[in-house]
């Protein structure tokens, strides 16, 4: 199963926000507040005490909500006693950009922090305008009615438009055909970024390849565990279709099993076909 990120000629700005800060660092954001403006923010953390840090700029979001977002970056930037370490926090603001990213401010600008003391910074922040989603087009060999397969969208045109999104709606398009037999599906989203709209028009490009079917089922790594009740909890089987969630089901009962299994795909000598390999790891006696 593969995915690709492109952008369109009109959306070349910084490789489209370094596709979207690594995709707001992988889904590393929290949910939007309703608040909004601020300046200073102080919050206790588990006992821990955390540094002022003075926001400016920033209209969308509250000063809490922001440092509660810098609070989540790792490696965290302050010591137990409330020290600020300075290279740590020009790190974290990162996460900052990232969460504006997320929620559709594609030009913000988080300035490097300013420390004034051991535990005070101030960060300016300019947001920007929100992009918002604007055209989402379907394309390719879609193999099934595209009904089913826009269904597997939750991006909609008008809302803010989010990385997390589209990286979702990217796996949950694989999942669709992956599940289905199309193992080495391709999902290819491109985005086109309209600065004077505010918009970012989306076109996935889906190429599905040819049906795959499972050729052969190894198993190996077990030694009490009888190969015979290692195959009756696979939810696949020698030549079926190929189905990613039937790969996932069958982890998952070997789990209940007491098992660790390990699940890998290796090309067969015959076309359109896949061979499975299972590799158990048994719990150790005593």
């Amino acid at each position: 199963m593969h995915s690709a990120y492109h952008q369109g000629p009109t959306s070349s700005r910084a490789t489209f926000c370094a596709s979207l800060l690594l995709l707001s660092l992988s889904f590393t954001t929290i949910a939007v507040a309703g608040d909004s403006t601020g300046s200073k923010a102080d919050t206790s953390s588990g006992g821990i005490r955390t540094p002022k840090i003075d926001f400016s700029g920033n209209r969308a979001f509250s000063s809490e909500k922001l440092l509660k977002v810098l609070l989540n970056a790792r490696p965290r930037w302050f010591t137990e006693s409330g020290s600020i370490n300075p290279n740590a926090l020009r790190l974290a603001t990162d996460t900052l950009t990232a969460f504006y990213y997320d929620n559709g401010f594609l030009n913000v600008q988080v300035n490097e922090p300013q420390i004034a003391s051991a535990d005070r910074a101030t960060i300016a922040i300019y947001e920007g305008p929100v992009y918002r989603a604007g055209s989402i087009a379907i394309e390719g060999q879609l193999r099934f009615p595209r009904r089913e397969v826009e269904s597997q969208l939750t991006m909609r045109s008008g809302q803010p438009f989010r990385g997390s999104t589209l990286q979702r709606d990217v796996l949950a398009l694989s999942d669709f055909y992956s599940d289905r037999g199309f193992a080495y599906v391709n999902v290819d989203p491109r985005t086109n970024m309209d600065s004077e709209r505010h918009l970012v028009n989306l076109n996935v490009l889906i190429k599905p390849g040819d049906e795959t079917r499972i050729d052969q089922i190894t198993i190996s790594g077990n030694t009490t565990t009888p190969e015979q009740a290692i195959r009756a909890a696979l939810r696949f089987h020698e030549h079926e279709l190929y189905s990613a969630q039937a790969i996932r089901e069958s982890m998952a009962r070997l789990k209940e099993l007491g098992l660790r299994p390990d699940v890998t795909t290796q090309p067969s000598t015959k076309p359109d076909e896949i061979n499975v390999r299972v590799t158990i790891v048994e719990k150790s006696k005593g």
